[in-house]
C-alpha cells in the first residue's frame, strides 16, 4: 500500500520505520523470510483464481438469468420505487463506492449490521440470479444520481462493476439491498420484492440444470478460496511474528516524540 507524498516537506512527512528493525536478527532469518514470503504469495495467488473462477461461473447465471428476465418491466418497477423512496437532492450528486461483502479466511462475510446501523427504511430484493437487481439497481443509481442525491453504492464483489448489490442513502435513513444466497438479508418487518415477478418462469426451468451446476460450483470454489486464505493468513502471521521480534519499539518510541515536537 505504498503511498507517495505530493508536497515533500511542505505538507507530507516521510517517516521511515525501517531504522527500528533488527537487521542483524533479520538477517539471521533471511531463510526462513523468503520461504514464508514464497508461500504466501502463491496461496494468496490460488486464492484469487478460485474467486475469479467462482464469479465466472456468477456471471454466468446471471446472464443466463437475463434471457428469462424482463428487464424493461424491472427498470420501470425501480422508478416507481424512486418516486416513492429517493427525493431531490440540495446539491450536486456525491456517489461514494464500498464493498459490504466480501470472500474472507471466516467464508462469506456480509455486513448487515452496516444496514441496521444506516437505514430505518429497507427495501430488500431477494434475487437469487441477479438479473432483475442488476437492471433495478443500475436504474436507481441513474434516479439518485440524476436527483442529486448522496449515496453508496455497493459492487457484487464476484462480478464488480458490472452488477451492484446495494445501495446506501445513509442521510435518507435508507438502503435498497440484494438477497441472494451467497449472502441472504433477514431484516423482519422491512420490505421484501421477490425478483421472480420479473423473471419467464417457464424459461428458468429449461436451464435450471446448468443454474444449480453453477451454483454449486462457485460454492465450493469460495469455500476453497476461503480454506486457502486462512492458510495463506497463518503465514502472514508468522511472518509479522518475526518482525515483530526484530521490532525496537524504544527505537519507534524515541522517533514519535521527536515527530509529535515538530507539529
Amino acid at each position: 500500500h505504498a503511498l507517495e507524498p505530493e508536497y515533500p516537506a511542505a505538507y507530507e512527512q516521510v517517516l521511515c520505520l525501517y531504522d527500528a528493525l533488527d537487521a542483524e536478527a533479520l538477517q539471521d532469518q533471511r531463510q526462513r523470510l523468503a520461504q514464508l514470503s514464497a508461500q504466501y504469495r502463491l496461496s494468496t495467488e490460488r486464492a484469487t483464481r478460485y474467486i475469479t473462477a467462482a464469479g465466472s461461473l456468477v456471471q454466468d447465471s446471471l446472464r443466463v438469468a437475463q434471457c428469462c428476465t424482463d428487464t424493461a418491466k424491472a427498470k420501470a418497477f425501480a422508478k416507481t420505487l424512486a418516486r416513492r423512496y429517493l427525493p431531490a437532492g440540495q446539491g450536486p450528486a456525491r456517489e461514494d463506492v464500498r464493498l459490504l461483502s466480501a470472500v474472507t479466511p471466516k467464508g462469506i462475510v456480509f455486513y448487515s449490521e452496516t444496514v441496521r446501523r444506516i437505514a430505518d427504511t429497507v427495501v430488500i430484493l431477494d434475487d437469487e440470479f441477479g438479473a432483475a437487481g442488476k437492471a433495478m439497481m443500475a436504474a436507481l443509481r441513474e434516479e439518485a444520481l440524476a436527483r442529486g442525491l448522496s449515496f453508496i453504492t455497493c459492487w457484487c464483489p464476484l462480478a464488480p462493476c458490472e452488477k451492484i448489490d446495494h445501495l446506501l442513502f445513509p442521510s435518507l435513513g435508507l438502503a435498497f439491498v440484494t438477497s441472494n444466497p451467497f449472502h441472504p438479508v433477514d431484516l423482519p418487518g422491512q420490505r421484501v420484492l421477490h425478483a421472480s415477478r420479473f423473471m419467464n418462469k417457464d424459461a428458468l426451468k429449461l436451464r435450471r440444470k446448468r443454474l444449480r451446476f453453477n451454483k454449486k460450483a462457485a460454492f465450493e470454489l469460495l469455500d476453497q478460496a476461503s480454506a486457502i486464505q486462512r492458510e495463506a493468513k497463518a503465514v502472514h502471521d508468522e511472518l509479522e511474528q518475526i518482525y515483530a521480534e526484530a521490532l525496537d519499539l524504544d527505537y519507534l518510541n524515541d522517533l514519535s516524540e521527536v515527530f509529535l515536537s515538530r507539529l
